[in-house]
């Protein structure tokens, strides 16, 4: 029904939305419903490391599966270092304030980012298999 590279967009775009009404919310309540509305999101790190797992050959899949880890691992590191004084900076700010949203807001940006950057590189891979896979008719 769905394959690797639309249920990674369909993911994508659940997290950037959902990041953003996160820090647009203004009860608690809306939390929860978002965290419903989020669900897809969590397909996109599967989706991803099962392309990633597919295109590498048998002899390089160890490493090229090793470099996805640490790219998860060094954005762990990163997160909390940008989040936290993002985080500070408007935490003194009165709860009706857009701007508590921030860290939210930046998360959103990153995740859109990051969806621009897919959708692009789904269209272009598909165009190339496309062109690959279609015969060249010659004329008769």
């Amino acid at each position: 029904l769905f394959g690797a590279s639309r249920l990674a967009v369909i993911g994508l775009v659940s997290g950037t939305l959902t990041f953003l009404l996160y820090g647009l919310a203004s009860s608690g309540w809306m939390m929860y419903a978002l965290i419903i509305f989020n669900l897809p999101a969590y397909t996109v790190v599967p989706a991803i490391q099962s392309m990633v797992s597919g295109a590498a050959d048998a002899k390089t899949q160890g490493q090229t599966m090793g470099a996805v880890a640490s790219l998860t691992s060094l954005a762990s590191v990163l997160a909390p270092m940008i989040g936290a004084p993002l985080l500070g900076a408007v935490s003194h700010l009165p709860i009706d304030d857009w701007r508590v949203g921030a860290p939210f807001f930046f998360c959103a940006a990153l995740q859109c980012m990051a969806t621009l950057m897919a959708l692009r590189h789904f269209r272009r891979h598909s165009r190339e298999t496309t062109r690959v896979s279609s015969p060249k008719t010659e004329g008769t």
